[in-house]
């Protein structure tokens, strides 16, 4: 079985895109937040946090594209 690590760049935008639509901004703690993945599979990934959005945005991007390779190779086994 041959266990493919592309992720397609329309599909990784898309859900980058979902993820930061998704997220908010603690002030009292001044961080950006997303429990995005963590709702999908809270044994599997956690709770993004970063104090600057570029920090966050490349934290959520590194999720995006573990989950989109997750799932698929979920759906080839």
């Amino acid at each position: 079985m041959i266990i493919s690590n592309q992720v397609n760049k329309d599909e990784l935008n898309k859900l980058v895109q979902e993820v930061m639509n998704d997220s908010y901004f603690l002030q009292a703690k001044n961080v950006y937040c997303t429990h995005y993945f963590w709702l999908k599979d809270f044994n599997k990934y956690k709770a993004i946090f970063a104090d600057n959005i570029d920090s966050f945005t490349q934290k959520v991007r590194e999720q995006s594209k573990v989950f989109i390779l997750d799932n698929k190779n979920k759906q080839k086994i």
